[in-house]
C-alpha cells in the first residue's frame, strides 16, 4: 500500500518511456527522434531564475523530441522540449518550449544544434535571450 501511495505522489508522467514507445509506432502520434540530455550548471541556474523550479522541482535533464504535427501543412514537424528528472519522469505533461517547426530536412540540423547547445551548457541563454 505504501508503494502505491508513493507512486501517486511522485512524478506521474514518464516522458522518456512515451518517446521510446512512440518511436516504434507506425501510425498515430509518433516520435521521429528524441534525446535525453543532462542540463548544465548555467542552464540549471537560469532555469531556476525563470521560475520553473516551482513547476518542475526535480528537473535535472531535458528531453527533446521531434514529433509530426498533423494540424499544419506548412510545418509538418515540431521540436518539443520537456524538463524531466534523471529517469525521464515529470510531474506535468507540459512543454517547456517549442524550438522550431518546419519540414524534416530543415528541422534536423536545428535539432542537432539544440542537443549540442544543451550539452555545452548554452541552451537557456539562447532560449531566453
Amino acid at each position: 500500500m505504501k508503494k502505491r501511495i508513493k507512486q501517486k505522489l511522485g512524478n506521474r508522467y514518464n516522458l522518456l518511456r512515451r518517446a521510446k514507445r512512440q518511436k516504434l509506432k507506425r501510425r498515430g502520434k509518433q516520435c521521429i527522434d528524441y534525446a535525453h540530455v543532462l542540463m548544465g550548471e548555467k542552464d540549471f541556474i537560469s532555469f531556476n531564475k525563470e521560475g520553473y523550479s516551482a513547476d518542475y522541482p526535480y528537473a535535472t535533464h531535458l528531453l527533446i523530441e521531434i514529433v509530426p504535427c498533423h494540424y499544419s501543412y506548412n510545418a509538418p514537424y515540431i521540436i518539443y522540449t520537456y524538463p524531466v528528472n534523471s529517469t525521464g519522469r515529470s510531474n506535468k505533461n507540459l512543454i517547456l518550449s517549442i524550438v522550431d517547426s518546419g519540414k524534416l530536412e530543415d528541422i534536423l540540423p536545428t535539432y542537432q544544434k539544440t542537443v549540442k547547445d544543451i550539452k555545452n551548457d548554452r541552451y537557456m541563454a539562447s532560449l531566453f535571450a
